[in-house]
């Protein structure tokens, strides 16, 4: 769901069902401020000089409703944007016409980064939730001088630590089993959503579509349905009437996982 901040922004809209209506101006610094996710903006950020930096450079705000692009495939590439709340996945049209599903983002995570240094974009951005996000204009940020450049090298250190999910991302794919994966993934939506790494008993509602999570884990769907019925089993997963919200033990899950890795 989105956030109260979110849902202030969406009724203020004068007209919620325009694309072109559901754009926002900022006119106040203060207003970035009052985000009630600030704290894990400044985290994404690197800090609060970067934040600030990031603040204020942050003239619009918008909101996408579910299946509404941030950016196509093949837009010029003008701006990174920070979620401010919702969920969004990254998908690429292949040459069959077969949408391959690169990455899933949420609160405080930033859209673009892969297509930097690049003239389009290489993937669309689909909203798979009411999302705010927040438009950061690159060519902006090159001319911010000595707070651009620092906050460049903290956008390289992203860059960086995305390289290295890829890499564990396809490492998983093709090391571990179909429950595994659906573990590790399972784990990470949950700390996303939470915004915290405290494992435990955690209820959370996914959500995508358990066909884009297949196709994200390099699974068949078939595949994805068995994965999920087993961790029921196990007792380490629980589905509430056969809907999105789960039940994951997260402690049981990391066991299971280290055990099977060993």
């Amino acid at each position: 769901m989105p956030s109260e901040y979110a849902r202030h922004i969406d009724m203020n809209t004068e007209k919620p069902n325009s694309r072109l209506d559901n754009v926002r101006g900022i006119k106040h610094k203060d207003e970035v401020d009052r985000c009630p996710n600030r704290s894990r903006c400044v985290a994404l950020c690197g800090g609060e000089d970067n934040f600030c930096t990031v603040r204020d450079l942050t003239k619009i705000e918008s909101v996408y409703h579910p299946d509404e692009a941030i950016y196509t495939q093949d837009d010029p590439v003008t701006a990174l944007y920070i979620i401010q709340s919702g969920a969004v996945k990254t998908e690429m049209a292949t040459a069959n016409d077969v949408s391959h599903i690169s990455g899933f983002y949420f609160t405080a995570d930033m859209l673009g980064l892969e297509s930097l240094g690049q003239e389009r974009y290489g993937y669309s951005s689909i909203a798979l939730q009411d999302t705010v996000v927040c438009k950061l204009s690159i060519k902006k940020l090159t001319k911010k001088g000595k707070t651009g450049q620092a906050f460049q090298q903290r956008i390289n250190e992203l860059v960086a630590r995305k390289l290295r999910d890829i890499d564990s991302h396809l490492y998983r794919t093709r090391q571990l089993y179909t429950d595994q994966r659906l573990l590790h993934f399972l784990q990470m939506v949950c700390s996303k959503i939470s915004g915290s790494n405290d494992y435990g008993m955690n209820t959370f509602e996914l959500p995508m579509a358990k066909t884009d999570i297949a196709n994200y884990l390099g699974m068949s769907p078939e595949s994805l349905s068995r994965a999920f019925r087993s961790l029921e089993r196990k007792e380490t997963l629980k589905n509430f009437n056969k809907r999105r919200l789960f039940q994951i033990n997260t402690d049981k899950a990391t066991s299971e996982v280290l055990d099977v890795s060993a």
